[in-house]
Formats: structure tokens, sequence, C-alpha cells
């Protein structure tokens, strides 16, 4: 990753969010997006892959920035 885009994050979490913060609103982000996903009656405009990708790397931000699960 380039040396700049790191330094924009830490800097993102060091002045406008708290890292464990973050996780929280993530994991409720990924929760919240399957809920409604299995509720669509029709998903054939849904792209699956793209959920499943993007589920897949908040996880692991989630895990890098709070490795803990929410209460």
């Amino acid at each position: 990753m380039e040396k700049e885009v790191i330094k924009k994050m830490e800097k993102y979490l060091e002045q406008q969010i708290y890292a464990v913060e973050l996780a929280k609103r993530l994991r409720r982000f990924k929760v919240e997006t399957i809920k409604m996903i299995l509720e669509m009656e029709n998903t054939d405009g849904v792209r699956m892959d793209w959920i499943s990708d993007g589920y897949y790397y908040i996880t692991e931000i989630c895990e890098i920035l709070d490795p803990q699960l929410e209460d």
C-alpha cells in the first residue's frame, strides 16, 4: 500500500474516530446489510459477489482495529 494512503488512514484514525468505535460501526453495517438482503424479495439486481468481497474486507479491517466482537 502506498505510504501516502497509510499516512492518511493513520491521520483519520487519530483525528476523526477511535479505532474501536469505527470497528463497532463497521460491524453494525455488516449486520444491517445482510439483514436487508435477507428481507429482499427480489435480489436480481444485487451483486452478491461485491457484497461478499466487501463483507470480507470489512471483517478484516474490524479485526485489525478491534479484534473483539461487540457485546
